[in-house]
């Protein structure tokens, strides 16, 4: 049997909806489930804490991807991502310059929700998407 980190890894955990409330409601629109299945974008942040990030996403109801930010190769691989996501997370402590200007532009290009994370920690994290609502971070005036 797969671990659930596997299986977010591979997009496969959106049938076992989770929910952050208790006993896992499995509603369609849930006030505890602000993400309700969309794809987030984490650009940045600890390596190691890549699987807390995907946990903190899944609890959340949503399906994590994540990405260093690391633009040795080019920004094209990055950029699709970001096309390919519903909203992005970029954590700026643990990234370039020039990696938050790409993914600003290319969130900008694709009507894509930005927000840009100071701290690495997964409790940051999840009180940012708590804030996501619809198309829009409300606590933090991002459109």
């Amino acid at each position: 049997m797969e671990s659930r980190a596997s299986l977010t890894r591979r997009g496969k955990n959106s049938a076992n909806k989770a929910c952050a409330a208790p006993g896992s409601c499995g509603a369609e629109v849930c006030e505890h489930c602000p993400l309700q299945g969309r794809k987030v974008m984490i650009i940045g942040g600890l390596d190691r804490l890549e699987p807390n990030y995907r946990e903190t996403v899944s609890r959340l109801g949503g399906e994590c991807e994540f990405h260093t930010g690391k633009l040795q190769s080019g920004n094209r691989r990055l950029k699709q991502r970001v096309a390919n996501a519903d909203l992005v997370v970029f954590i700026t402590s643990i990234n370039s310059h020039a990696a938050l200007n790409a993914v600003k532009k290319e969130c900008k290009r694709c009507s894509k929700p930005f927000c840009a994370l100071r701290q690495t920690g997964c409790g940051s994290l999840e009180e940012t998407l708590k804030g996501f609502r619809g198309e829009r971070f409300i606590n933090f005036g991002l459109n």
